[in-house]
């Protein structure tokens, strides 16, 4: 099933190296799903995996994402009309698709690594 939802503002989600993992990326499942939001945070040396989408941010503005890893997705981050999206110093392997953007303004991706990703 789905991990986090998250639709309200001033959010700030701190891993602190735990992990959030799903049932594998072939259910249509999402990790965390960020929508109608804004000044959210996501970071901490922790891992998102497993699911059909490990980050979904949708309609959102001020995200950002750091310190992750992002591993087993069929898309680790997709952001989808959103705006002043930061994603930054993750480590992002063995997915599908590593990042996808749709619709989206005044972000950017910035000190990621990526390995072993089919796209």
């Amino acid at each position: 099933m789905n991990g986090i939802i998250i639709n309200s503002s001033n959010i700030r989600v701190d891993f602190n190296s735990s992990s959030l993992l799903g049932s594998g990326y072939l259910n249509p499942y999402t990790g965390i799903l960020i929508s109608g939001s804004s000044n959210i945070t996501l970071r901490g040396d922790g891992s998102v995996g497993h699911f059909d989408t490990g980050v979904l941010i949708n309609n959102s503005k001020n995200v950002n994402i750091s310190n992750m890893n992002f591993t087993g997705n069929k898309v680790s981050v997709m952001v989808i009309n959103s705006s002043e999206i930061s994603i930054t110093n993750n480590y992002l392997y063995t997915n599908t698709v590593g990042i996808k953007f749709h619709n989206v303004n005044s972000s950017f991706i910035s000190t990621n690594s990526f390995d072993s990703n089919d796209i």
